[in-house]
């Protein structure tokens, strides 16, 4: 049985790009204010170094993001960016060469899975039929096409 592995690498850059996106879309995570630095700890633990200003003062402080939350946050950088992940893949994290890195095992049961749900989720165009003037959709209702369409000449 085949399997799939495939590795996403991110660089501290690319990191601070995900957390700032994560972040945006997670308004709960974490406080408002410039990212200064991002520390990979462990494979599942980032410690996140944020600058925050409060009128005249700024304060910074240090949250570590661990886990599923990590997970999450790479997920949402390979959304943002189109890169291709499957949905159900086992996901983990691991450090490569210093940098991050999303480690996607896919296995031919869980391929198939990923194919049945794209396949059972993905909407059908309405088919046409011999008369142009209705259509008929996937679960099989005929509809009639908005009045500013043209007919096809016959």
């Amino acid at each position: 049985m085949p399997r799939e592995r495939r590795e996403i690498l991110l660089s501290e850059a690319e990191l601070v790009d995900a957390i700032q996106s994560y972040r945006r879309m997670q308004t709960d995570v974490l406080p408002a204010g410039e990212i200064v630095a991002v520390e990979v700890q462990s494979a599942d633990c980032i410690k996140v170094s944020i600058l925050m200003e409060y009128g005249d003062c700024e304060q910074q402080a240090d949250f570590v993001l661990s886990g599923a939350r990590v997970i999450e946050v790479l997920i949402r950088f390979c959304i943002e960016n189109n890169i291709p992940i499957p949905r159900c893949g086992k996901k983990s994290l691991q450090i490569t060469a210093g940098e991050l890195c999303l480690k996607i095992e896919l296995s031919q049961a869980t391929a198939q899975t990923d194919e049945a749900a794209a396949e059972g989720g993905a909407k059908q165009r309405p088919q046409a039929t011999d008369d142009q003037s209705a259509m008929v959709t996937s679960d099989g209702r005929r509809i009639k096409p908005a009045p500013w369409i043209k007919k096809r000449a016959s």
